[in-house]
């Protein structure tokens, strides 16, 4: 018996929910307080801060590093505009970066038609580990290099069901986005555009090698 697709998004969603609800339930409270400032954090809100007051995306405060990997000091100073500069604002940045995090991990599942337990299993597994929570709680760089490696791993999926120029636009700018998070996402990359380039292999469909191309453009884009 077939099963009704509407009551299979209805379940699916509802299980979305409930993980978006355990997730803030696990990051949000005693965020402020829940440990000391660490190094990290000021060294990248110190660009964050002086984007928001027209000093431009620079380093001041030592080294550089924020000024460098920009996205999650430029997500930073747009919470900085809308609630005010402190450390709470920069940390609420990281946690709602993890809440579209999670509805993306939903969207990959869809697209790889996973069922309920399973979607059950994998957030369960996602919101578990201990590197996930850190990454959606503090103010350094890898909760932009997560948000967009999945946003990445989406249109990879997609990709490879489509072979679309919009989708592989996509990934390009995925690509792009989460390397200048940080460029270790490059590495994570790497494995999706040789899964994709011996697909193009195995098919024999030459006409995408334009597309592997962009990747490797894109890539290119971030190291100059």
């Amino acid at each position: 018996m077939n099963r009704n697709p509407f009551n299979i998004k209805l379940t699916n969603r509802l299980v979305l929910i409930i993980a978006l609800i355990v997730f803030a339930l696990n990051q949000l409270p005693f965020l402020l307080d829940m440990r000391p400032v660490m190094y990290d954090e000021p060294w990248y809100m110190n660009p964050a801060y002086n984007l928001l007051n027209g000093k431009g995306l620079v380093n001041d405060l030592v080294g550089s590093g924020g000024n460098v990997n920009y996205i999650a000091p430029m997500i930073m100073a747009g919470f900085m505009a809308l609630f005010g500069t402190n450390l709470l604002v920069a940390r609420c940045a990281a946690v709602c970066c993890g809440f579209v995090a999670v509805v993306i991990l939903h969207l990959i599942m869809n697209e790889l038609n996973v069922n309920k337990w399973a979607r059950g299993i994998t957030y369960g597994v996602f919101l578990s580990i201990s590197i996930i929570n850190s990454v959606f709680r503090y103010v350094r760089p890898e909760f932009a290099v997560a948000l967009f490696v999945l946003i990445g791993l989406l249109f990879a999926c997609r990709y490879h069901r489509t072979h679309s120029l919009g989708d592989a636009l996509g990934l390009a700018i995925s690509i792009y986005v989460a390397s200048c998070s940080h460029p270790y996402a490059l590495y994570l990359f790497a494995l999706i555009g040789c899964a994709l380039l011996w697909d193009v292999i195995c098919t024999k469909d030459w006409k995408r090698m334009f597309h592997m191309m962009l990747f490797v453009l894109s890539a290119i884009l971030v190291i100059v």
